[in-house]
């Protein structure tokens, strides 16, 4: 038996106390569903961050995805036929089966999706309009896209409270108001809105949504290591994507203050060869369909390409030997490696699925930051 199946019941027990298309331009910028649909796009409608902010992105081709995936876009805002139609595609009912994830934005407030038509009755839209969305979580804000046929979407008796900028809910950006919360604003906080060709934008911040009215001078897609990931998915012919950057995916952080120096130190002499031994910052998924099958993508960006380099081998020995962190379960039992590429200081592992596993998997491991989300 490997070694690291001995040292991943060591990380277990710590990490268990942490972590219990049709074709539509989206508009002015060119976004949208179908062949309009990029990672690169997408983060070309986000405010840019500072170099070291931590910064999570999602976003999703929910035309093209449902496709993929074989669900039905349902024609009104029935909330079962909701959960039918977006439950396969986020883990939900039906997912066993599904090819496609989609980390589908918060915006949407998915946990309550039978009730999504008080949504759609106090915004004037909902996520049955949305042909494609993006969403930034900087915390504590939020900022989101949703782009499809949304001119004049927004309800006209919102008031305004800058330039282009409306909002549902009062009080000051990012104020919780408990005592007045609704689906839209779960958390009783007033959402600011705006609008422009295709594409409306929502979020806790008027100064967010006030400069993107006015159109930005930088993007996030101006972010190096984010832009370099996003080509890569991009070139993986993905619909759906998550991207993060900024957080430590050291195996050190991941045991957190439940570890020693000494433990971690254990750990990483039992982990070796399965562990990139240089760090990378910024990582994306990406999801899509191949061959009628389901076709994943993580794309990692390393310091340099001599650190992207040194990290080959070692996800080659991680996929064949390797166990997850929290359940002790053989990577290659949940994801199958099917080819890794270098490209700079960027590495792309091409991935597929064990028959009986879901696609969300990908997802749930990179939130637990255990494999093949850590470095040494």
């Amino acid at each position: 038996m490997p070694r690291t199946r001995h040292a991943a019941g060591l990380l277990a027990a710590a990490l268990l106390v942490t972590v219990t298309a049709c074709d539509s331009d989206g508009g002015d910028g060119g976004w949208g569903s179908g062949s309009a649909w990029s990672v690169q796009g997408a983060l070309a409608q986000l405010p840019a961050a500072a170099p070291d902010a931590t910064v999570l992105v999602q976003a999703g081709d929910l035309v093209t995805a449902s496709e993929a995936a074989g669900v039905e876009r349902p024609d009104d805002l029935d909330g079962q036929a909701l959960v039918d139609w977006l439950g396969p595609l986020t883990g939900g009912p039906g997912a066993e089966e599904a090819l496609v994830f989609v980390p589908i934005a918060s915006l949407f407030n998915a946990p309550r999706l039978l009730q999504h038509e008080e949504f759609a009755d106090e915004l004037g839209f909902s996520v049955l309009d949305a042909e494609a969305f993006v969403e930034q979580s900087t915390p504590p804000a939020t900022f989101a896209v949703v782009a499809g046929d949304l001119d004049g979407a927004l309800r006209d008796d919102l008031p305004e409270v800058a330039d282009g900028v409306v909002t549902a809910g009062e009080g000051e950006d990012l104020a919780t108001d408990v005592a007045n919360q609704t689906v839209a604003r779960p958390l009783g906080m007033p959402l600011r809105l705006a609008e422009r060709p295709g594409l409306v934008a929502a979020s806790p911040g008027t100064t967010a949504v006030a400069d993107w009215v006015a159109g930005p001078e930088r993007t996030l897609a101006d972010h190096d290591e984010l832009g370099a990931v996003a080509s890569a998915l991009d070139d993986a012919d993905v619909v759906a994507a998550a991207l993060a950057t900024g957080s430590s995916m050291a195996l050190a952080d991941a045991l957190g203050e439940t570890g020693s120096p000494e433990q971690v130190a254990a750990l990483e002499a039992d982990l070796g060869a399965v562990l990139p031994p240089e760090p990378f910052r910024t990582v994306g998924i990406g999801w899509g369909v191949e061959d009628g099958a389901a076709d994943v993508a993580i794309a990692y960006h390393f310091g340099s390409e001599e650190a992207a380099e040194s990290a080959a081998p070692a996800f080659e020995a991680m996929f064949a030997e390797g166990d997850t962190l929290v359940s002790r379960q053989p990577l290659s039992e949940l994801l199958t490696l099917d080819g890794v590429d270098r490209d700079g200081p960027v590495v792309v592992l091409d991935l597929s699925l064990p028959d009986g596993v879901g696609p969300r998997v990908v997802f749930d491991l990179y939130v637990s930051r255990d494999l093949p989300f850590a470095h040494r």
